[in-house]
């Protein structure tokens, strides 16, 4: 279950400004952000990168980018890279 935090205005601009740090590498929109987000719980250089800058810092950041795919029409248990 995702906070109200996680579907805040403050939250969903958070998010769109990660997609707009990652589409300055390819082209990305919320679903692709979706799927990299995964890796930031799956352990792997992302994993490490999140838990060593704040304990579940990764799974936070995932459930912000989620709560704003689902706003942008995305779901993100189906979300796939294309």
């Amino acid at each position: 279950m995702m906070s109200t935090w996680t579907r805040s205005n403050e939250a969903n601009a958070l998010a769109e400004r990660h997609l707009a740090t990652i589409s300055r590498w390819f082209d990305a929109g919320h679903a692709k952000q979706v799927v990299i987000a995964r890796s930031y719980l799956s352990g792997g250089d992302y994993h490490a990168h999140y838990e060593g800058v704040a304990k579940g810092l990764g799974e936070w950041l995932k459930a912000i980018i989620d709560a704003n795919a689902s706003a942008h029409g995305v779901d993100p248990s189906s979300a796939v890279w294309a």
